[in-house]
């Protein structure tokens, strides 16, 4: 079921990559195909959960995914963790899911990291946000320690969320298009290259994971903290006076 749910997820995202869905249908799909998945697992709290995680998740992997081979490389170490997680706790659908979520994404870095052919639009990072969502509620139920299945996304929800929090109070629309994310005004101001920027945020990512699974909760949320704040404070170490450019859209 969790799958099925994925690739509806995606077909949203493909119909608003077509003719451009307004905000709030695409968040009623999100929250209604949330629910499904939470409900599927045969737990009725994690309908709710479902309701509340889908959104989140999705949309991060949304709007994150704004330079070349940052979602596809995000999600690889993801998935091998998740599959790590499954394999571990004997939570044979999280092994799958984590393992589908790798290779769809390893698959998909040749055709978009070093030169963009393919990109993954709304459709694609639906469908890595859906799969990412579905791992959690998985995890949950299975009994799996769920800071491990969310390290590898602490960077993409730390980003969208203080970018928002940021755009909220400037009194700026939060539903309009912008660069205001940190990957974005890395990529814009410092001029890094697209790999540079995805390679830094990957490798992170897999660090968050990977302290995940070798310190207590306590000490690994402070790490957390510190490597978000030095994360969310990067572009105020380049050179400000450097033009701006275009980041491409992926």
């Amino acid at each position: 079921m969790a799958l099925l749910v994925c690739l509806l997820l995606a077909v949203v995202g493909l119909w608003d990559d077509v003719s451009t869905l307004p905000p709030l249908p695409r968040l009623a799909a999100q929250i209604a195909l949330g629910g499904v998945a939470g409900w599927s697992t045969g737990v009725p709290a994690m309908a709710i959960a479902g309701l509340l995680l889908f959104p989140v998740v999705v949309n991060a992997a949304n709007f994150m995914d704004g330079i070349n081979g940052i979602s596809g490389l995000v999600f690889v170490v993801w998935g091998l963790t998740a599959g790590y997680m499954g394999h571990v706790y004997g939570a044979s659908h999280l092994s799958l899911l984590g393992l589908v979520s790798a290779g769809a994404a390893l698959g998909f870095l040749p055709y978009n990291a070093m030169r963009a052919r393919l990109f993954l639009g709304d459709v694609g990072s639906y469908l890595f946000g859906g799969l990412g969502a579905s791992g959690l509620l998985i995890g949950a139920v299975a009994g799996v320690p769920l800071t491990p299945l969310v390290a590898p996304l602490a960077l993409y929800l730390v980003d969208v969320f203080a970018t928002m929090l940021k755009r909220l109070m400037a009194g700026k629309s939060l539903t309009t298009a912008h660069r205001d994310h940190v990957y974005q005004r890395l990529a814009n101001v410092a001029r890094i290259s697209h790999v540079q920027v995805s390679i830094g945020v990957a490798v992170t990512s897999l660090m968050l994971a990977a302290l995940s699974l070798l310190l207590p909760f306590a000490l690994w949320l402070l790490a957390a903290t510190l490597v978000s704040a030095a994360y969310l404070a990067s572009p105020g170490f380049v050179d400000s006076r450097a033009p701006r450019e275009a980041v491409d859209a992926t």
